[in-house]
């Protein structure tokens, strides 16, 4: 749902059909809670068993510190991993505990994954009204425009490191409302960081982590990681190095207005096509940031590949 439809809901009384985390409240994060020094932790480990290293926190230093909202987008693959390391690693740097919008039906209808969800911050999706309180709040937040449709449905070996944005205009619109920088960051290493097969998943799994549909994801791919079947979030990926670049201020027209759908989709794939040749010139130099653990899993990656499975 667009900020404007959600304004325009409010404005007319109009229902809307219950979401995913419509009952998750919005409180401040504290990093001192058990649950979330636990998450702090766990980040810290996988940082270190990724060997995880993120180049440009100057630029979000900058941008932090410019007064202006800051909106953060990525890439995006199926797990948690690669958004925890990134907070951690920011908080760590920064100072800053930044939050991120998460899959609604994941996130917030599995109980355990509920509460360290909610004690951690996370945005669940289709809640604009949540992002703009962050935007306005704690001037900070990072999104995946991509979402489902490129960290599930996309083809990691037929596709590898495409941003699938097509359509996705609410980033684009909470940008503009809110004056906001936006920054991308791309991140190396996550196409990798499970075997993506081409064997199709069960449509109970895929009923078990969207809130009992399974025709939404229809098509969706079973992953294998270090420890078996990838079921559980963050558990456990290859051990391959994850690097997050983070950019200058892209380049956003001024004075667009937010209401006018064409010009948002304008803008949008000129974002798109800017973030997608950064993303591309990262992964082609990619050896500057490897090393022998990380070229052994992609050659093994490789291997699989090949026997097509």
């Amino acid at each position: 749902m667009t900020i404007g439809e959600t304004q325009e809901r409010r404005r007319t009384g109009d229902a809307r059909q219950p979401l995913a985390g419509d009952d998750v409240p919005f409180t401040q994060v504290d990093p001192r809670r058990w649950t979330n020094r636990m998450m702090l932790r766990v980040g810290d480990a996988l940082r270190a068993y990724h060997r995880h290293h993120v180049i440009g926190t100057e630029h979000l230093s900058a941008a932090l510190h410019s007064g202006r909202p800051v909106i953060l987008i990525g890439n995006h693959c199926l797990d948690i991993t690669d958004p925890l390391m990134l907070t951690v690693a920011i908080y760590r740097n920064l100072g800053h505990l930044l939050r991120f919008i998460g899959h609604g039906n994941l996130f917030f209808t599995v109980p355990i994954l509920r509460s360290l969800a909610t004690d951690w911050g996370l945005i669940p999706n289709r809640h604009m009204e949540m992002a703009e309180r962050v935007l306005e709040e704690e001037r900070a937040l990072m999104l995946y425009p991509g979402s489902g449709t490129e960290a599930i449905l996309r083809s990691y070996r037929r596709e590898p490191y495409r941003l699938k944005w097509y359509g996705k205009l609410g980033f684009v619109e909470l940008a503009m409302r809110h004056d906001a920088t936006v920054l991308f960051v791309a991140g190396l290493g996550l196409d990798e960081m499970y075997y993506q097969t081409d064997v199709p998943a069960p449509a109970a799994l895929v009923r078990l982590g969207n809130a009992g549909d399974d025709a939404y994801y229809r098509g969706t791919r079973l992953q294998i990681g270090a420890a078996g079947l990838h079921i559980l979030p963050g558990v456990a990926p290859w051990p391959v190095r994850v690097t997050h670049l983070i950019s200058a201020p892209l380049r956003l027209p001024r004075g667009l207005d937010p209401n006018d759908r064409d010009a948002l989709a304008a803008a949008q794939v000129a974002l798109w096509a800017e973030c997608q040749a950064l993303l591309d010139r990262v992964v082609a130099e990619r050896e500057r940031e490897s090393d022998l653990v990380d070229r052994t899993c992609r050659a093994a990656t490789a291997v699989l590949r090949r026997f097509g499975i």
